[in-house]
């Protein structure tokens, strides 16, 4: 009975932060042109991927971090923690603050947040 909560909790966290990466990169006039200069492979284009910001990581980080923390939780618990669901959370709860203070590699999270579907 808690793996299904567990599972209804993990999805409709995908759903919700899939579908504002994806409303962040097509909406936001900065994430649309970064991601279509590089999928033309222009120097511009990589340059953005790394400097440029988005406004939308203030509301979907802070989410995602919580739903990590939990996740880790719920999987030690469960005993069905692995090496690299631990390594993935852990880096992504240490990193993705940092990048989002210092204001770099925010257009690499969106992405990334974008393929949790």
């Amino acid at each position: 009975y808690e793996w299904w909560i567990h599972q209804v909790l993990c999805m409709t966290h995908h759903v919700i932060v899939a579908s504002g990466s994806f409303y962040g990169i097509i909406h936001d006039e900065t994430g649309w042109s970064t991601f279509s200069q590089t999928m033309r492979f222009t120097l511009k284009g990589a340059v953005n991927l790394n400097f440029c910001t988005s406004p939308h990581l203030a509301h979907l980080v802070p989410l995602t971090i919580g739903y990590m923390i939990f996740d880790l939780g719920a999987l030690f618990v469960s005993n069905q923690l692995n090496a690299i669901i631990f390594v993935h959370h852990t880096v992504s709860i240490i990193t993705w603050p940092l990048m989002v203070s210092h204001n770099v590699g925010h257009m690499w999270i969106i992405y990334f947040l974008s393929t949790e579907l």
